[in-house]
């Protein structure tokens, strides 16, 4: 389930207002890379839909979403079809995704956990859309929040976020701790500090 820890800054992405943010072209993006974000999904009627809500896409057609367009709440990375986790994350409250490339073969986290193994990711080779399908359909409708592409290097989710000091919360890295990652050529971060697009990284 979800983490009930509170994220402190964050962004809102409306489906009715097809919002999304773009990074441009990511040509030259390394074969490894690693994403972190953490995510709460709106309840307007979307978690009971099958109609796949994109959190990102990096390539041309390859990306995460929640639903795979036959079953709602399954988290379900797209690249020409969809292979999707057996668990299901129907409740509200932040998630802490973390995608994992290592040359081509992903693996997808949830609050640390491996949920999905082995996907065929294809180059990052197009402009970065985050919060839909490829800038064009699919959007989502929440907020997410603690956006890191880390371009170059393959980095476990306690780069990012780890349990707080009782063992329990599973909770955000320090933003200055963040900050200190090398990001890479095409790497940013994202901490909503002023304003939705703000790159902290340095680059």
């Amino acid at each position: 389930g979800p983490s009930v820890v509170k994220v402190a800054n964050s962004a809102l992405f409306d489906s009715a207002n097809s919002e999304d943010l773009s990074r441009g072209s990511m040509s030259g993006t390394a074969t490894t890379w690693t994403a972190s974000f953490w995510v709460y999904r709106g309840d307007n009627g979307q978690r009971a839909s099958t109609d796949a809500k994109f959190m990102f896409t990096t390539a041309s057609d390859a990306g995460l979403a929640f639903a795979n367009n036959s079953a709602s709440n399954v988290l379900a990375w797209y690249g020409g079809s969809y292979t999707a986790t057996t668990a299901v994350f129907r409740d509200l409250g932040w998630y802490h995704i973390v995608v994992k490339n290592v040359a081509g073969t992903g693996k997808v986290y949830v609050n640390g956990v491996s949920v999905l193994s082995d996907l065929t990711v294809p180059t990052a080779d197009a402009t970065m859309a985050i919060g839909s399908y490829n800038n064009s359909s699919s959007y989502l409708d929440g907020y997410m929040a603690e956006w890191v592409f880390i371009d170059g290097t393959a980095l476990e989710p306690t780069s990012f976020a780890g349990f707080d000091s009782t063992g329990t919360y599973w909770t955000p890295l320090a933003n200055e701790t963040i900050k200190e990652l090398t990001f890479g050529t095409n790497g940013f971060y994202l901490d909503n500090t002023t304003n939705a697009e703000t790159d902290a990284s340095g680059n």
